[in-house]
């Protein structure tokens, strides 16, 4: 069933047409993902489905008494004293009836003598509580406050008092408790670490309802989206599926397109050549006919693409095999530990991701490596030829009127046209390379300083939070750029999307101390559901499995991440419709799928098993 309907969908703003031809379709149970570039109009149109901008062609369509949630990016909860208020004020009807049955129960205690009608009336009012979800909601409201990282100990401010950031949670935590049908999320993972983007991930998972979401988080997408519908031009598509499958569709119908495109066009050049050839003499009559035929062919249109700048990423000197070393590094601010006795090293050619909650030290720890921020005590010792880079979240060029251009040649000794080409594969191209610094967007700032840190040829990149400000494209193209860069990689991110594809190694950086982790985010996540299912199992009142005899602790993990990797490609295989073309082919899939993951937790219990054999 179809809850909200857009059809061709057009917006002006002054003589600027954001919107041309934009339609969408959100269907009962689907999580909908609108994706496309920076100033694509996807904001614009989530205004005009919400009735927060009109339109100036086309139509939209709600189902007649859909309630839509909505989230409040800068809403202050003003009117309520208190975090816990603020949350709890979701469902104002169920309040509005708590309300009720504390009058009725307060009159009765002053002595009053309830009538059959009050007596009515309460019985009505915990109904109506009860088919609320009275007895469950405070707990749904601890949960979604600890689940998005809000403390029990600011549940008892004034949500005026929080930071950007809080506010930013308490809101989601407000609209995923007003139970709406439909979700409207635009940009819901900002200000969120990944602890709470996994909970809200799980939530959505399980939310009954739909939801309509703008996001640039593309590990995110992946998670949750059913449906992604890209707006681009002012135009839109839809494609089923995740944010991944969406990038596979979209690459493959972009070739299909070229092919048929370039076939075409070789087809119009013979015609043209013929026509030009033959248009006066003894073939002057076919070569008419020939015009006529080419008048006839119905052009089939370039291959649109959504693609990033062209980044290419050069390590102009190899360095040693020992890139890094740190030793003993502890930093304290106000007296409290952020860094305590830290060492690790990294070798050549390493893609380290640096990992962990808001407020551990990640930025500290790389600011440190980087010579950006003293360590207190400890020391870092680089090796032989290492010509380290550094990229901040927030970039450290002089505001003063200088120009792209001026700030690229005054960081690196290039020559114009080497200049213009660096910023070319950034996306300065044309007059945009004399815009001046202080009118640059965050993203364009962004991208800036990776186009200086490019021509500095470094063979050690550093780099915190590069995704910030980038919109899809870009993200797509840096991420390209840096799995094929040559030198050593070390960067702080929370975009997973990016440490599932770069990283080969994690620093997991968590109350002073980091560790690290040998293999991708993805085998990290995994090893986290086992030992949370380990210490579930330990709790839960059942047998343990039994350990086959001989194999080690490693041994039985390898063979869970082999389970663990094939149940992902046969969940692909279950999602794709293609399968079903093959009778034999789900069933068989299907099976397969419940024997692996009706064996997984025997083997998680098994490997617990084993582990504490061996710490015997």
């Amino acid at each position: 069933m179809a809850l909200i309907t857009a059809q061709n969908v057009q917006k002006y703003f002054g003589s600027d047409q954001v919107l041309i031809d934009a339609s969408l379709q959100l269907n009962e149970g689907e999580r909908l993902c609108l994706v496309g570039p920076n100033g694509a109009g996807k904001t614009t149109l989530l205004r005009c489905i919400l009735g927060d901008e009109n339109t100036d062609g086309g139509s939209i369509a709600l189902l007649p008494g859909l309630r839509l949630g909505i989230l409040e990016q800068h809403s202050s909860f003003t009117e309520v004293p208190t975090v816990w208020d603020a949350a709890m004020s979701a469902r104002p009807e169920l309040i509005a009836c708590r309300d009720e049955a504390r009058a009725l129960e307060e009159a009765w205690a002053a002595n009053e003598h309830p009538t059959d009608e009050d007596l009515d009336r309460y019985n009505e009012v915990h109904e109506r509580l009860r088919h609320l979800g009275d007895e469950a909601y405070e707990s749904d409201v601890k949960a979604a406050l600890a689940g998005l990282g809000l403390s029990e100990p600011t549940w008892e401010q004034a949500p005026v008092t929080l930071s950007g950031g809080q506010r930013t949670r308490l809101a989601i935590a407000h609209l995923l408790l007003a139970g709406t049908d439909v979700l409207c999320l635009d940009e819901p993972t900002n200000h969120l670490d990944v602890a709470a983007i996994e909970w809200l991930e799980e939530y959505l998972i399980r939310y009954p309802g739909a939801a309509l979401i703008i996001s640039h988080d593309r590990y995110f997408m992946d998670q949750v989206g059913t449906k992604v519908t890209e707006l681009a031009d002012g135009r839109t598509k839809s494609y089923p599926g995740n944010y991944s499958q969406y990038i596979r569709l979209k690459e493959e119908e972009v070739e299909r397109q070229r092919k048929v495109y370039d076939q075409q066009q070789e087809t119009i050049q013979k015609l043209q050549i013929y026509i030009d050839r033959y248009r006066a003499g003894n073939r002057a009559t076919m070569s008419k006919s020939r015009q006529k035929a080419l008048a006839r062919i119905e052009r089939v249109d370039r291959p649109h693409e959504i693609s990033g700048p062209s980044i290419q990423f050069r390590a102009d000197v190899r360095s040693g095999d020992d890139v890094l070393q740190v030793r003993g590094v502890s930093k304290s601010f106000d007296g409290r530990d952020v860094l305590r006795d830290v060492s690790f090293e990294v070798s050549r050619g390493e893609r380290v991701g640096i990992i962990g909650a808001n407020g551990t030290g990640k930025t500290t720890l790389l600011k440190i490596v980087a010579d950006e921020m003293k360590a207190d005590s400890g020391a870092i010792r680089w090796g032989m030829n290492t010509e380290p880079g550094y990229f901040a979240q927030e970039m450290d060029m002089p505001l003063d009127g200088d120009t792209v251009l001026d700030a690229l040649m005054d960081a690196a000794p290039l020559s114009i046209a080497e200049a213009r080409d660096t910023l070319a594969q950034f996306g300065f191209r044309g007059d945009d390379v004399f815009r001046e610094l202080p009118v640059l967007s965050g993203g364009e700032r962004n991208r800036l300083q990776l186009a200086v840190l490019l021509a500095r040829g470094a063979n050690v990149v550093m780099l915190d939070e590069p995704t910030n400000h980038l919109d899809l494209p870009s993200r797509d193209a840096l991420q390209t750029a840096l799995s094929k860069f040559g030198g050593t990689l070390l960067f702080v991110t929370h975009d997973r999307y990016m440490l599932h594809g770069i990283a080969t190694r994690l620093l997991i950086v968590e109350n002073g101390t980091v560790t690290s982790f040998d293999g991708t985010y993805d085998e990290y996540r995994r090893r986290l559901e086992r030992k949370k299912a380990s210490k579930s199992s330990k709790k839960a009142p059942t047998r343990r499995g039994r350990a086959p005899k001989g194999p080690k602790p490693e041994q039985i993990e390898a063979e869970i991440l082999e389970m663990e990797k094939r149940i992902a490609a046969l969940t692909k295989i279950l999602a794709n419709p293609a399968t079903y073309a093959d009778p034999e082919a789900a069933p068989k899939a299907t099976e397969e799928y419940n024997t692996l993951t009706l064996k997984l937790p025997e083997m998680y219990n098994a490997w617990e098993t084993a582990s504490a054999a061996a710490e015997e």
